[in-house]
């Protein structure tokens, strides 16, 4: 049998999903497809294994899983025919396919396979769609099979926005989901020099390039405000600087928003406390516990009533400090800080990780009259939330 170095033995896990994920030399297909030959030796696994695009699967794909069954010198143990390899001991097999096809009902055929056990989406970021996902993944569901489906890809193509980090990453590790990132510097011993010196080379001339493609991470959403990712968490920290609540008015067009903010010393906690349309002030009021009403809230200065009213139904409630520079001022005050958000923090997530510099048409960033860029006012509500009790409390020291 082949051994595979040490990163990879999580791929013997019995969760739905494994994500195998990395740089360039990390040998995940390699080790993908080792695994696949030594599953087939369990009786009654039918493993289908794809590429979104993949035009001829007897001249790309077999020819690799020919070569780890002649490194295991047992190829008097299968039969390949076509698109197939059956193993001739347990009566499993590997089907290969493309999942476009020429008449664009990309996902029909494979659908219809039965018994399916185990799926294998290599190069699994060319799939933009997550509803071509879940039709084939729903078909993985043969009563007392293995039942899983793995995820192979280059982060480079996966930034924040792709539906794969949205679902498996961005509000932290699934309970169902075996996660594992390799890189080159797992796999030195497999490597030729001029490949380990052309990484270090890189590594010094370009950094976010060697970041993102040698060692595996994500690539941030071109534009970003907010270039460094934030860290998921479940609980607020029992020690802290300050905790506070801020809030942005909004109605019909736009929701109502309440974030709580707990600074510890570089570190800022956020967690999405009311994020809803058509809220009357009494009821956002409501959607705040009593402790949280007690905190200082900082709300938008715009709808001074609202501030009034809050005010009656309990809230500590302050308006904003808004001027000329606020936005670029409080927006600096959150790129230097390290961000955590709350993992159930769905809206949150999302405006960070959207969050982008608004462009003239030629291209250039568009800047206020001290030369600070300025941001896209949509999908921001929560930002804004943060911004104004960070400002706030940042003033009173």
């Amino acid at each position: 049998m082949i051994r595979l170095i040490p990163k990879y033995k999580k791929l013997q896990n019995k969760k739905r999903y494994t994500i195998v994920r990395g740089g360039r030399g990390a040998a995940k297909s390699f080790h993908v497809a080792a695994y696949l030959v030594n599953l087939t030796y369990k009786e009654g696994e039918v493993i289908l294994y794809t590429r979104y695009t993949m035009t001829s699967a007897v001249k790309s794909i077999i020819p690799e899983f020919q070569e780890k069954i002649e490194l295991m010198e047992v190829p008097h143990h299968f039969h390949i025919s076509g698109n197939i390899i059956t193993n001739k001991i347990s009566g499993s097999k590997i089907i290969f396919s493309g999942i476009k096809t020429s008449s664009g009902n990309q996902t029909a055929a494979l659908k219809s396979i039965t018994g399916l056990t185990v799926w294998i989406l290599d190069e699994a970021e060319e799939m933009v769609n997550q509803r071509e996902f879940d039709k084939i993944d729903d078909s993985i569901r043969k009563v007392g099979g293995s039942n899983r489906v793995f995820l192979v890809f280059n982060t480079d193509m996966v930034d924040q926005q792709h539906w794969i980090y949205k679902r498996f990453f961005q509000s932290g590790d699934a309970e169902d989901t075996q996660y594992i990132t390799a890189t080159y510097l797992d796999n030195l011993q497999n490597l030729d020099p001029s490949f380990i010196a052309k990484a270090e080379r890189i590594k010094e001339e370009d950094p976010e390039f060697y970041r993102i493609n040698y060692l595996g991470e994500f690539p941030v959403l071109r534009d970003a405000v907010f270039t460094k990712q934030y860290t998921t968490y479940q609980d607020e920290p029992k020690d802290f600087d300050w905790q506070g609540i801020g809030g942005d008015f909004g109605f019909a067009d736009n929701p109502t928003t309440a974030v709580l903010v707990t600074k510890n010393k570089n570190n800022l906690y956020l967690r999405e406390i009311v994020y809803a349309h058509g809220l009357r002030n009494e009821e956002i009021a409501q959607g705040l516990n009593e402790e949280q009403k007690g905190l200082v809230n900082v709300w938008d200065s715009a709808e001074p009533k609202s501030i009034s009213d809050l005010r009656i139904f309990g809230v500590n409630a302050y308006k904003a400090d808004k001027g000329p520079g606020s936005v670029s001022f409080g927006i600096k005050q959150l790129q230097s800080l390290n961000i955590f958000i709350h993992k159930d923090s769905k809206n949150l997530q999302n405006e960070w990780i959207s969050y982008k510099w608004k462009k003239k048409n030629d291209g250039d960033y568009l800047r206020d009259g001290t030369g600070n860029r300025i941001p896209i006012k949509a999908n921001d509500h929560c930002i804004d939330a943060v911004r104004y009790i960070l400002m706030k409390l940042h003033a009173w020291g």
